[in-house]
């Protein structure tokens, strides 16, 4: 996860001498005095915004990382007696994922408007995914796809394209992964990108498939991206 939110309050530098101020403050008195008090409502509400909302991040970053854990909690058979130190454990992948998503579900609704709560607005539907609701994921992805967060909507963007793919709807997932290519972000950079589209390719047509491969090693030869490309390309080619 790339998603922790980190915020620094921005300090205002003045460049005015003391004597200045001083003797436009006494010229100015009676107005200054009504400026002071509105200026410091305006601070002492910037302020309480700032520190409410670093805390709220802070909460529901909280609460992700417990919403995680579930969701990467073991998968062990039915009737398994609890072992030290293992923590929760589920017998099957659907019903971790359905725990898990209804977790991620309440952060994202009792902390919105926050980055962690954006991500786990995400995650919900990912879990969904998991456990049986592809429909149900498909509807959250487009609402987040076209999130003011570039790094949250290209997330979803891109878990919207592999449903189109697994469900057979490679039409609808190619412009997703070009315009992806085209608008890499922190989160779905172009090579990430570009892997997907080049093997939805690969079935269908396999000559644009090698053109995005060969094109990913001249443009980046020593990237972990470029060593994929490579054995793809010599697997094409045989």
């Amino acid at each position: 996860m790339r998603s922790e939110a980190r915020h620094r309050l921005k300090e205002d530098r003045f460049a005015v001498t003391a004597k200045d101020t001083y003797s436009w403050a006494v010229e100015h008195r009676t107005n200054l005095v009504g400026g002071v008090v509105v200026a410091a409502i305006i601070i002492a509400a910037a302020l309480g915004a700032y520190f409410y909302n670093q805390t709220r991040e802070q909460a529901a970053n909280l609460e992700l990382g417990k919403a995680i854990r579930t969701f990467n909690a073991p998968i062990v058979p039915a009737g398994t007696p609890p072992q030290p130190g293992m923590g929760e454990t589920y017998s099957s992948f659907k019903d971790r994922a359905v725990k898990a998503e209804k977790s991620f579900q309440d952060i994202a609704s009792h902390y919105r408007h926050t980055d962690s709560g954006g991500m786990a607005g995400y995650l919900a539907a990912v879990a969904k995914v998991q456990a049986g609701d592809a429909v149900g994921a498909e509807r959250d992805l487009k609402q987040l796809a076209g999130s003011r967060n570039r790094d949250l909507a290209s997330l979803a963007k891109m878990a919207l394209a592999s449903i189109y793919v697994s469900t057979n709807r490679q039409a609808e997932a190619l412009p997703i992964y070009k315009d992806l290519i085209d608008h890499p972000t922190a989160t779905v950079s172009q090579p990430e990108a570009e892997l997907q589209l080049a093997s939805v390719y690969e079935r269908s047509q396999p000559q644009e498939a090698l053109k995005i491969y060969q094109k990913m090693q001249q443009e980046n030869p020593t990237g972990p991206a470029s060593e994929i490309a490579m054995n793809k390309i010599a697997a094409l080619k045989h």
